[in-house]
């Protein structure tokens, strides 16, 4: 089937199930509903096909403003499509890698088993790791330099593939102001010193966050040893704000 046919159909069927994303959802969205309000801006990074896009654009209404940031242009070409045909009008697309500065970045595109292209798994490389995969440069910003005339950020949600670190040393001036909460997808043992997930989980520790881990609407305080995909950063004014809302459980 032709290339712009295939786009077309995936443009209709992806406009339809994002139309109906609700809180039910996901499982995180019950507490990411906690964390955020209407009015507030918020950044979607590696925003993909708009899922968390949608559900953010939702929560913060026509008087906030979503931050949607999707580098890989075919899977930016349809996530344009759902946002105009959604009338998402409060969110603000980018076509765009984040990084640690102004750069132009390698990503590689893994294959399905099928030996479709999954853009979903895209991800900074330094250099080519499989001849079956196609790579492309994409431009790259910080999100200080993206962001730097928006009001308060309140809410990060990062799923980059890897590329974590780099994305939080270019949004240090968002973090150290605003602090705002962080949703975010770190692969393997972030315990591990020699691994990329325990420098971002140093680097904002050392901003005063703590790692928080869910599960349905009850969030923990991860204790050593325990280890999940996707995490919440949190910090002390965060979980104030939730337990005074009393809407989930905490373990802190």
């Amino acid at each position: 089937m032709p290339k712009h046919i295939v786009t077309t159909i995936k443009k209709i069927q992806y406009t339809q199930s994002t139309r109906e994303i609700s809180d039910e959802s996901a499982p995180e969205f019950k507490i990411i509903s906690q964390l955020i309000h209407p009015g507030e801006t918020v950044i979607d990074i590696g925003a993909n096909l708009g899922m968390y896009t949608k559900y953010l654009s939702d929560i913060v209404s026509s008087t906030g403003t979503v931050v949607s940031i999707e580098p890989i242009k075919e899977t930016f070409e349809i996530l344009q499509h759902i946002v105009r045909s959604l009338k998402m009008n409060n969110v603000l697309l980018y076509n765009n890698a984040v990084s640690d500065s102004q750069d132009t970045l390698l990503m590689e595109i893994p294959l399905y088993e099928n030996g479709e292209e999954n853009f979903y798994e895209a991800q900074v490389v330094k250099q080519k790791s499989n001849s079956a995969y196609r790579t492309v440069l994409v431009n790259a910003l910080s999100l200080d330099l993206m962001c730097s005339s928006l009001n308060k950020i309140s809410f990060i949600k990062c799923d980059v593939e890897g590329h974590e670190y780099e994305c939080l040393q270019g949004a240090s001036s968002i973090l150290n102001r605003w602090k705002p909460s962080i949703y975010i997808e770190i692969q393997g043992n972030i315990e591990d010193v020699a691994s990329r997930g325990y420098k971002t989980v140093r680097f904002l520790q050392n901003l005063s966050y703590d790692i928080y881990m869910f599960r349905g609407t009850t969030l923990w305080k991860r204790q050593p040893g325990e280890f999940n995909t996707n995490y919440f950063f949190l910090t002390p004014d965060h979980i104030h704000n939730l337990k005074a809302q009393q809407t989930i459980a905490l373990h802190v």
